[in-house]
């Protein structure tokens, strides 16, 4: 797991990298902001949250 972790943040910051250093950067950041909300963030409300409960009846 932690080899897995180190290689999911080495790969996120080079891509930082070759956004920082492309010819336009503005737009490259576009198209990877839109590409990681499409592919890879599910937000979604979690039905495990204490939210609105009353917790004097646990």
């Amino acid at each position: 797991m932690r080899i897995l972790f180190v290689s999911t943040i080495d790969r996120l910051l080079t891509s930082g990298i070759k956004i920082i250093l492309s010819d336009a950067p503005a737009e490259k950041f576009k198209e990877f902001a839109k590409s990681v909300e499409e592919n890879v963030l599910m937000l979604r409300l979690s039905k495990k949250h204490m939210v609105g409960r009353d917790l004097g009846n646990l």
